[in-house]
């Protein structure tokens, strides 16, 4: 039986994740897809933040209090959030997401916290304020009010979960893609790369580029849907953990990395870098690339990068 393309779509992590992998058994295929769903949901059961008995919950519950207990699984993730949290000197900050609390978002207008509300909010992002104790397998928030969630690097992750089950079953090839975000590896059917578009991020529908991505991943953070408008500026529903504001100046961020936790984690940062710094920040990193489009719709493009126009 020749290779084919067997896909599964599911609502999971709070987006449409569509599954799709190569092989020429349709039995095998079925049972793999569905071994990469569980998976998805297993990791999403772990790490939301909407449910206060996953681990993730638990530490925002007993934030200012006790040590709660992690998994192996769980405490590594942290430990690599810390080291992101410190590579980018804390644009990526699972920490910041307590700053969401102090916006208000109204369709395409907000209402913006004052300097002083900001700044009190201020004093519990960092998270290398987090307690760890590898030993033990413990972390803990100290500080009241803390808070944690990793959506800029779960559905990376998860992602990455997948490929490693299916590369270690086998599978010829395959692409996870998570509304957009892609992981893969291998080829596709008919033997050929996995290739990607880079969206027009005014224009549904249209792609600007086309990039190979096969055996890597890629990610995008813009504002192209969550944007609000300001004293008529437009900003990002995004925030700087670095200063708590709302971020401006561009549309969207896309990295490919080997990794889709990486891209996922890196996309976010460099969002809030801006574009000077974002670019250098990545063209210092191996095998990392990133296209950033800016407000004025001008493509910024990180060294090295192999990609396809599309008129």
């Amino acid at each position: 039986m020749k290779l084919q393309r067997y896909t599964q779509t599911e609502t999971l992590m709070g987006c449409g994740f569509k599954l799709g992998l190569v092989l020429d058994d349709p039995k095998r295929a079925t049972e793999l897809l569905t071994a990469g769903i569980a998976e998805i949901r297993r990791i999403e059961a772990v790490l939301t933040e909407f449910n206060e008995t996953s681990m993730t919950g638990q530490l925002n519950y007993q934030a200012g209090g006790a040590a709660v207990e992690i998994s192996e699984e769980f405490m590594q993730l942290m430990i690599r959030c810390k080291g992101l949290y410190r590579m980018t000197q804390g644009y990526f900050d699972p920490s910041a997401a307590v700053l969401k609390g102090i916006y208000r978002f109204d369709g395409q207008y907000a209402r913006l916290p004052g300097n002083q509300q900001l700044n009190k909010q201020m004093e519990l992002v960092g998270f290398d304020k987090i307690e760890f104790h590898t030993e033990k397998k413990q972390a803990r928030l100290p500080v009241a009010g803390m808070r944690i969630n990793f959506a800029a690097i779960g559905k990376g992750y998860a992602a990455d979960r997948v490929r490693t089950i299916w590369q270690d079953a086998g599978v010829h090839g395959g692409i996870i893609n998570a509304s957009g975000d892609l992981c893969s590896f291998g080829k596709d059917e008919k033997g050929k790369d996995w290739t990607v578009g880079i969206s027009d991020p005014d224009q549904e529908g249209r792609f600007i580029l086309h990039l190979p991505i096969s055996d890597r991943a890629i990610a995008t953070s813009g504002n192209k849907y969550q944007y609000f408008i300001h004293q008529g500026k437009r900003y990002s529903h995004n925030l700087d953990p670095t200063t708590g504001k709302a971020i401006s100046g561009i549309k969207s961020v896309s990295v490919i990395s080997p990794s889709a936790e990486l891209s996922d984690a890196l996309a976010t940062a460099i969002h809030a870098m801006g574009v000077r710094k974002g670019l250098g920040f990545a063209n210092q990193l191996p095998s990392t690339h990133v296209v950033i489009i800016d407000d004025n719709n001008h493509i910024h493009f990180s060294k090295n990068l192999d990609y396809a126009a599309t008129s």
